[in-house]
């Protein structure tokens, strides 16, 4: 069970604090401290956020670099509410910690750091990306509550109110507890709005208690003063439904969410942001400026940067075949074409491999103009832009696109499963005892069972690793993660395609240590002979009477004529209804009802060999299935920065099985 730990409150107080230094005009802070911060979002409502502080989980290159701004309440509107600059970061005991300095002979940041000297301004606020959450365990009458485990902070402010209770100038209490393994997802969000008001009183815990607690991974709550609590919820409620309020009014309005939040964390009631926003609309109508509200919703600027760059290089790679699902937020491929590039991609439909290196490298403020082109290429994939994932995006969806562009009629011949591991699978029957039998009035009803059966099956997993260098960004090589995976994915749908007719061809033995067409399971011609009429009614014939385990006439129905490329007119015109006979007795009874599947990997093993196979969807007729891992239905890929190159390296896995469970849905004639 998950270990619950309520924070300490922090504790006001006046005292000058002690890292201020008047001549350096520095100061050292914790933005942030490890508590649980509510916040609200369109799409997910209100919910609970907490950064992790583990190592790799905050990116601390920007408030390192020295360009990072210490802002005057998050407002970052104006370079007039720079107050000064973020030195350097740590995260230090599970905490984040910095040291700002404050401009000098700027009067804005004189009043500031007066205030901070005395100890009357101590709260600090962050604004930052989160670009990867997952979801902790929460009660089912509780917000839900996620972890960000890869964020960046991207400025600090001096606020009044801050989102973290405890962060503040030498703040020091923080939460904590154990996370829960769910699904993880990707996405980017900013969260700077402030929460409640720090409070004066702290909660007292029972440290054996609390270690035992720990160590048998127990809920432990520890509950404060009720008087205590009683404030401490009167003042979240209040303040959690003035952001809530400022969040929905800035959304009916069609305002961004920047505007929203800027109005959060200069303590705005939600009376006055009422009207500062319908004003703020009123001047955008005038202007012919509102924007649109779902653009902001659905997407921050780095979704939709990444998602426009991926569309530009597609539709180099193939032009007017892609097009963009708003509802799934996912790239379509169309194998006819006639798609027109979404507006987005425009933007970088000219731009080569390096141009979107730079732009990536922009984004995250480094500078590229001094590098030459193999350095911004190493920079760019050694860096933490979004260069590498996107390149990573393009070669995913040519790998997909590949693997949907071969037709796949051997799809026709098996049933689909799908397994939750590596392990063995043995397919359920019924045994031979498992007939309805009339049951006599006062009679017992008698048991029938469900048993293993004999054939069994298991995953396997292919792969290949291909490697993206920076030779090829120079060269601007966009077949390297483009046509080569494009190829790999043609490549996957092949070797699944060798794998079923494969077995079909090796007619291998079954458990019963015959054959899959044997003259032991009924369901090979006697004779081998051409397709016609006869010969087409004697494979049917043999087909329908298949019995089960117990005896019982099964009554399969052929639907497919499985023919190799040799005979494949023939075998056509027995399946078309429009072939007309010469006489009568030629009239083919099956004519429009057996479905054609001519396949050239047929003819290497016989060239004259025909099959009649039932729908293998419908009972007692499957002989053949094929499966995949649950959740990875196709090739998958992964990627990492390359080590044995200089570049991405992308890992392409396929787990696939296939296997025959059955022969009584097949009959083969061996022809002539």
């Amino acid at each position: 069970m998950p270990t619950l730990k309520i924070p300490r409150p922090s504790i006001t107080a006046t005292f000058v604090p002690e890292s201020a230094k008047a001549e350096e005009r520095t100061v050292e802070m914790i933005f942030y401290s490890g508590a649980t911060i509510p916040r609200y979002s369109w799409d997910r409502g209100e919910y609970m956020l907490t950064l992790s502080t583990e190592p790799g989980a905050v990116r601390l290159d920007r408030l390192k670099s020295g360009r990072a701004p210490l802002l005057n309440a998050h407002d970052n509107y104006s370079a007039d509410n720079v107050l000064g600059v973020i030195e350097t970061a740590w995260v230090e005991d599970g905490a984040g910690k910095a040291r700002a300095k404050f401009a000098k002979d700027d009067q804005a940041a004189d009043r500031v750091w007066n205030k901070v000297k005395q100890g009357i301004l101590r709260n600090v606020s962050m604004g930052l990306v989160i670009l990867r959450m997952k979801e902790l365990e929460s009660k089912k009458d509780e917000p839900k509550h996620f972890l960000a485990t890869d964020w960046q902070p991207q400025e600090i402010s001096i606020v009044a109110i801050g989102a973290d209770p405890q962060a503040s100038l030498f703040g020091e209490q923080r939460e904590q507890f154990q996370e829960v393994e769910v699904e993880e997802f990707a996405i980017a969000a900013r969260a700077t709005s402030p929460e409640e008001n720090p409070m004066d009183k702290e909660t007292i815990v029972d440290a054996g208690e609390q270690a035992r607690a720990d160590k048998q991974e127990q809920p432990v709550v520890v509950v404060a003063d009720e008087q205590l609590n009683a404030a401490h919820k009167v003042g979240v409620t209040a303040e959690q439904g003035r952001i809530t309020g400022i969040l929905k009014v800035a959304k009916v309005c069609g305002l961004e969410l920047d505007f929203a939040q800027k109005h959060i964390a200069a303590n705005t009631s939600l009376e006055n942001f009422r009207a500062v926003a319908i004003d703020e609309q009123a001047l955008r109508a005038s202007k012919q400026e509102i924007r649109h509200v779902h653009s902001d919703i659905l997407h921050d600027e780095a979704d939709k940067r990444r998602c426009n760059m991926t569309g530009a290089l597609l539709e180099r790679f193939e032009p007017n075949k892609w097009s963009w699902d708003d509802r799934d937020s996912k790239f379509l491929f169309h194998r006819g074409g006639g798609q027109r590039i979404f507006d987005g991609a425009r933007n970088y439909a000219a731009c080569t491999l390096l141009d979107i290196a730079k732009e990536c490298l922009a984004v995250q403020g480094i500078r590229w103009q001094s590098k030459n082109r193999t350095e911004i290429a190493q920079l760019a994939f050694q860096s933490t832009s979004d260069f590498p994932f996107i390149l990573a995006d393009v070669a995913n969806k040519s790998l997909r696109a590949g693997y949907e562009q071969v037709e796949s009629q051997w799809r026709l011949l098996a049933s689909r499963r799908t397994a939750a591991d590596f392990k063995t699978v043995k397919e359920l029957t019924l045994d031979s005892s498992s007939r309805l039998e009339k049951v006599p009035e006062s009679g017992e009803f008698k048991h029938g069972s469900l048993v293993e059966g004999k054939e069994s099956w298991g995953l396997s997993t292919y792969g290949k690793i291909i490697s993206i260098t920076r030779q090829a960004i120079i060269n601007d090589d966009l077949g390297a993660f483009t046509r080569t995976p494009q190829l790999l994915g043609q490549e996957v749908a092949m070797l699944e395609a060798d794998t079923v007719y494969g077995i079909v061809t090796a007619n291998g033995a079954m458990r019963d240590t015959f054959a899959l067409f044997a003259t032991q399971h009924s369901n090979i011609a006697t004779t081998p002979a051409v397709i016609n009429v006869d010969n087409l009614s004697i494979m049917r014939v043999m087909l329908m009477t298949q019995t089960s385990t117990g005896g019982k006439v099964l009554g399969v129905q052929p639907k497919y004529l499985l023919a190799p490329a040799a005979i494949s007119q023939v075998a056509e015109q027995y399946c078309s209804s429009n072939f007309v006979a010469a006489t009568s007795a030629n009239i083919n009874p099956l004519a429009g009802k057996l479905v054609p599947i001519i396949e050239g990997r047929l003819d290497a093993a016989d060239a004259n060999a025909w099959y009649l196979f039932a729908d293998p969807n419908t009972p007692n007729s499957t002989v053949l299935i094929y499966a995949y891992l649950e959740g990875q239905e196709g090739p998958y890929t992964e990627t990492r920065n390359g080590f044995d190159v200089d570049g991405t390296e992308i890992k392409i896995r396929h787990d696939f099985a296939a296997a025959a469970i059955d022969w009584r849905g097949a009959v083969y004639n061996a022809g002539a």
